[in-house]
This record gives structure tokens, C-alpha cells and sequence, in this order.
């Protein structure tokens, strides 16, 4: 419930959520799912980076991160996939752009497999932000990497992120003419 008011923009009621997830898994821990405990631990910090609140983003990173460190063989991709956009997301917005762009390597080296239209608005939310740095060749390539993805499913509503963002990009790296033909891919058929 609380990625799902994360995806919404309610904040408050997303911190509520997390919190009211948390609260009775503290004195069992153990027995809970790892991969339960850390998409619970990387929810809190997406918040807490979408707040502002970057050391607490940084902490709750860190315990996902020992958790998915831990428990390697049980995690999913796309678990793994959430850590590493957030890690770089986190970078870019506290101004570390060596480790953004290390960040960013690994985003990159995501399998087609691990991405779902799930993380579509936090890929263009890191691409965004890349773009925003001057950091265009990085924001091309995870713009393309959410394109690959939407090109399945043309009517999601990140598609408009996405195609707004490479045309920015198209247009900032002297290619304007590219933006046609980005665009034709994630139009829907003609049905006669």
C-alpha cells in the first residue's frame, strides 16, 4: 500500500503506510521474508528521498542493502533493479556525480528481464535528473533502457515521461530530427 501511494504522490499517507508495516514486524524480524523486509526497507527510503530527507534515505538503503547482501539467492531482480535506481538516485541528488554515474553503470547493466512498468517512473525520474545535471549520454541511455520496456506497452501512462524526456535529450544533442520517428514507435495501431 505504500508504493502505491508513493506512485499516487500522497507522501503522508505513503509514510503511514510503510510505518504501519513496519510496526508489527519488529519483534519477529527473523521470521518474516527477506525480500518482504527489504522492499519494505527501499519503500521507506524512496520516501524519505522523495521528502528530502537524505541521510535517513541513506540509512534505510544501507539496511535494505544488508539484507538484500544476505539473502542474494532469494531476491528477486527486480528487488536488486529498485535498490540500484534509488542508490542512484540518491547520488544525483546529494551532488555525488562519480557515484551516480558508477550507479548508473549498474542500472544499465540491469537485464531486460529485471525492468518492469513498475519502475518506469523512478527510471525517468533518475534520467530526469541526469538531464537536469548535464549528464545527457547517462540520461539517453536510461531513457532508451524505459523506452525498450514501453514499446510493449504503449498505453502506460510513463510513456508520456519517457518520449517527453528523449525528445529533450534528442533536441539538447543536436538531433531533433530523430524525435518523428522515437515517437511512431508508441503510437497505437489504426484499427479499421
Amino acid at each position: 500500500l505504500g508504493y502505491v501511494w508513493l506512485k499516487m504522490g500522497n507522501l503522508p499517507k505513503a509514510a503511514l503506510a510503510f510505518e504501519s508495516a513496519s510496526t508489527p514486524l519488529l519483534p519477529k524480524i527473523k521470521q518474516h521474508s527477506p525480500v518482504f523486509l527489504a522492499l519494505l526497507k527501499l519503500g521507506i527510503a524512496h520516501l524519505h528521498l522523495l521528502e528530502g530527507f537524505y541521510p535517513l534515505a541513506k540509512e534505510s538503503l544501507a539496511q535494505a542493502k544488508a539484507i538484500i547482501d544476505k539473502n542474494l539467492g532469494e531476491m528477486p531482480g527486480e528487488s536488486i533493479f529498485r535498490y540500484q535506481l534509488l542508490e542512484a538516485e540518491l547520488a544525483l541528488a546529494t551532488g555525488d556525480l562519480d557515484k551516480a554515474r558508477q550507479d548508473i553503470t549498474k542500472v544499465l547493466g540491469t537485464s531486460a528481464f529485471d525492468i518492469t512498468t513498475l519502475k518506469l517512473d523512478q527510471l525517468n525520474s533518475v534520467a530526469a535528473r541526469c538531464f537536469d545535471l548535464g549528464l545527457l549520454s547517462e540520461s539517453e541511455k536510461l531513457y532508451e533502457m524505459a523506452y525498450a520496456v514501453e514499446c510493449n506497452f504503449p498505453l502506460h501512462p510513463d510513456c508520456t515521461a519517457t518520449t517527453s524526456g528523449l525528445e529533450k535529450v534528442f533536441i539538447a544533442t543536436g538531433r531533433a530530427d530523430e524525435v518523428p520517428e522515437m515517437k511512431q514507435w508508441l503510437r497505437l495501431p489504426v484499427i479499421d
